[in-house]
């Protein structure tokens, strides 16, 4: 069946893929109006036309590149000079813009955003209204949804989710199997891992790392260069700073703290 969307046109480019191989993207032109697009339009490269459906209003313009395996599909977008491949999917209302790559076995989907010089690689996944920006990178299993978002240098990877309307910038690392969810906020070069939580508007900033099973509630502020690990709960807008240590089994709100014999 002929495609009755879009031709590959005359002009192209040649690329060295991952294997140093020398491959060819044709740059696409619209057969119909649709969408935003309209009949003539040129849109970007595509290696073949397995990487654009002829379905929806999926489209891909200006100089981005779709190439390899990949695939962009139902209402989804890739512009700006955003480079796609390997078996990566763009589908949904999902939308890749400017110098941002997507690779790997990676997903984004539902109504994501992944932009600037953001990556989102290997087996991730983003979707929800999330929004990837500046050069934060996504990459092992880790998933971002709901109104997450990540920008600066942040990187999220392993099995790390982040999801409600939690932020994640500065220099900040989340993996293992970390949660950040809520309307938390890791900013600054804080680092959080093992099993950990951070949930109710908590705040992780500078240097701080929280990890094993220790979790952080309801306004909890950890800065400085502390640590906070072990099965700790910190709660109700305590403030740890400095360079603190909680650790075992300690539980600390403010009317209380208590720590388990060791």
């Amino acid at each position: 069946m002929s495609n009755s969307k879009y031709k590959l046109g005359d002009e192209y480019k040649e690329l060295i893929d991952e294997d140093n191989d020398l491959c060819y993207v044709r740059r696409i032109i619209a057969l119909k109006s649709f969408g935003n697009v309209k009949k003539w339009d040129k849109g970007g490269f595509v290696q073949s036309e397995d990487n654009l459906s002829e379905e929806g209003n999926c489209w891909i313009s200006g100089n981005a590149v779709v190439r390899g395996k990949a695939k962009v599909l139902h209402d989804a977008t890739v512009g700006g000079n955003a480079i796609v491949y390997d078996r990566a999917i763009i589908k949904d209302s999902a939308k890749v813009r400017g110098e941002a790559m997507v690779y790997g076995d990676a997903e984004v989907g539902e109504n994501a955003t992944v932009l600037s010089r953001a990556r989102v690689f290997e087996q991730a996944k983003v979707d929800g209204r999330s929004r990837i920006n500046g050069y934060a990178s996504v990459h092992g299993c880790a998933n971002v949804t709901d109104r997450a978002t990540m920008k600066m240098n942040a990187e999220a990877f392993d099995d790390a989710l982040i999801d409600g309307e939690a932020i994640i910038s500065g220099d900040a690392k989340i993996y293992n199997q970390a949660h950040i969810t809520d309307e938390t906020g890791v900013v600054g070069d804080a680092s959080v891992f093992g099993s950990a939580v951070v949930k109710g508007n908590a705040v992780i900033r500078e240097n701080a790392r929280v990890y094993e099973n220790a979790c952080i509630c309801n306004k909890a502020y950890i800065g400085g260069t502390s640590e906070v690990f072990g099965t700790s709960i910190i709660d109700a807008s305590i403030i740890i700073s400095g360079n603190a240590r909680i650790c075992s089994s300690s539980f600390i709100d403010n009317q209380k703290q208590s720590k388990a014999p060791s």
